[in-house]
């Protein structure tokens, strides 16, 4: 599942970039962006790639189902993914139209009566640098817990023991703009100037522990 903790109304760019999008000119119909690939689990437990995220897996704070979908997820192999824009050391989440914001505690009001506590599976802010340490811009050595910290520790704290949370030390590609060895485009982790290939974004993934966890 991916969340965008945000109204749909201000969620336009992660829509698209997660779910594709297409042009029709004069009546011939292209695709500019083929949207996110998602991870599956067989009957096996082996992943399997290349299955298209749909408007059923894709949803919006505001959105009435909203709470119907984070009740399906239930076991250790479902993942939910978070969207918005965010960087090293940030205490909230930017809407994909970076007119709005919402902080930790905001999400995981979202977030409960829907996700049962018992949760076992993996929740992951794909937004960059969500699990960066930021420093003080006066200093420069006074840390900020990054974002995907706070959400560990917020959700930890109101009873989520039993879930993984994952965040990302590089600014990503909101498109689909790193080609793979097999020449498939994927989402990618960038330098600071946007512009240098660091590799996958997974390769810039980190699995974060809560600090209250023993």
């Amino acid at each position: 599942m991916v969340f965008i903790p945000f109204p749909r109304a201000n969620s336009r760019e992660a829509l698209e970039s997660t779910l594709g999008r297409k042009n029709n000119i004069f009546g011939i119909e292209t695709t500019e962006e083929e949207g996110w690939n998602q991870y599956k689990t067989d009957v096996f437990g082996q992943k399997i790639l290349g299955i298209k995220f749909t408007d059923k897996e894709v949803f919006c704070a505001d959105d009435l189902n909203r709470a119907a979908k984070l009740q399906e997820l239930k076991n250790q192999n479902d993942m939910l993914y978070l969207r918005g824009h965010c960087s090293a050391g940030e205490w909230r989440l930017t809407s994909p139209d970076r007119q709005l914001h919402v902080a930790a505690d905001q999400i995981l009001a979202l977030l409960q009566g829907a996700l049962s506590t018992d949760f076992k599976g993996i929740i992951k802010v794909y937004s960059c640098h969500s699990g960066s340490t930021g420093y003080d811009s006066y200093l420069g050595w006074i840390p900020y817990q990054s974002f995907a910290q706070r959400l560990a520790d917020v959700m930890y704290d109101a009873g989520y023991k039993k879930c993984r949370f994952y965040g990302y030390t590089a600014k990503l590609t909101t498109w689909r703009d790193v080609k793979t060895l097999g020449g498939k485009l994927r989402k990618g982790a960038v330098g600071e100037d946007k512009k240098t290939i660091l590799g996958l974004a997974n390769s810039r993934r980190i699995e974060i522990t809560p600090t209250n966890k023993s």
